[in-house]
Formats: C-alpha cells, structure tokens, sequence
C-alpha cells in the first residue's frame, strides 16, 4: 500500500528527478486467437475484480469506480498498418495512465502469418506479480468457458473471489498500525 503511493508519486515526478510510471508492457504471438472472444473474457475479469475498475486520485489513493463502460479492444491489420506495432510500442511506452480508467491498455495485431499479437500494458497500480498470476489463469477460463458458452455469466464461471485488495489492504492497515515499528515510523515522519 505503501509501496503503491510510492510508484504514484514517482509517476509525478519529472524524468530528470528520476520520475517514471511504473508498469509492465509485454507480447505474445498467439495462433487461433478470437478477438471477440478475448474481448469478453478481459470484460468478464472487469466484471469480477474490483481493482479491474479502479483508478488513483490525486491524493494518491485508489478508488473503485461503481460501474464502467464495456470495454472495446482494438484489433489492427497489420497487412493495412505495417508500422503498427512501432506504433503500439511507442503509444504504451509511457504506461496507463494511473488517473484514467482503465489501469491496462490492451490492443491485438493480425499478423500476415496468420497469428495475433497481443500487446498488453498494465500498470503496477492494478496488481502485482501474484495478482498477475491469477488474473491470467482466469483470462484463460473465462476465455474457455466463453468458447463453449457464448452467452454465460462471468461471475458464474468461475467461482467469486473470497477477498479483494481492499480487504487485504484494511486488514493489513489495521493490524499495522498497532506495531511498535509502525509507530516508531509514524512518530520519526510527522516530527
């Protein structure tokens, strides 16, 4: 928590200060994408976890927001746009701006050889390492589960998280601030 704070405020800094928004681009080449399908699944994990819908303030706090628009994935041509993934890379290169929903840009190449690629940025803000784990393996099912079940429910797909991130984040807050080092911290930072 925060750790986050300290990737927002280092986001605000200017480059020569050593400011830079942290977040992980990455691509896969993949055969026999479905776009549309992708679409709804990366839909559905929005529908499930909340930190799919949240956005910082310019507190430097993180807050869901209660609903969001369908969220649209662009698919380019790359037999039309021969520079696009240049395009994409240089686009992304920045990261997602923590302010503006959605914490992530995503968008698809149709290569000439007949594969996809998938060019995924997501900030550190939305998740971490584990996080990014888990969301990945529940793309892949919802993923699924829309290839065989067009029209089912994706909080019925998979089972409903038992904790969110904010609950982890009460709970460890809580907890945290009846330590001797928390304290000890507090008391040296607000002399």
């Amino acid at each position: 928590i925060g750790v986050q704070r300290g990737y927002l405020l280092g986001s605000q800094l200017p480059a020569s200060m050593g400011g830079m928004n942290n977040h992980f681009y990455r691509e896969y080449e993949v055969r026999g994408l479905e776009p549309a399908r992708m679409e709804k699944a990366f839909n559905g994990l929005i529908a499930r976890h909340p930190m799919y819908r949240a956005v910082c303030t310019e507190d430097y706090r993180q807050v869901v927001l209660k609903d969001v628009p369908h969220w649209d994935l662009k698919v380019w041509d790359e037999s039309t746009s021969p520079d696009i993934g240049l395009d994409i890379r240089d686009r992304f290169s920045a990261g997602p701006d923590p302010f503006t929903w959605p914490l992530w840009q995503c968008e698809v190449i149709a290569l000439k050889n007949g594969k996809h690629r998938i060019c995924l940025d997501t900030s550190i803000m939305m998740m971490d390492g584990v996080s990014g784990g888990i969301a990945t393996e529940e793309f892949f099912k919802l993923y699924t589960a829309f290839g065989t079940s067009p029209d089912i429910d994706p909080c019925q797909a998979l089972p409903l998280p038992t904790l969110s991130f904010r609950d982890y984040a009460v709970s460890l807050l809580a907890g945290m601030r009846e330590t001797t080092t928390y304290k000890e911290g507090r008391e040296f930072w607000t002399r």
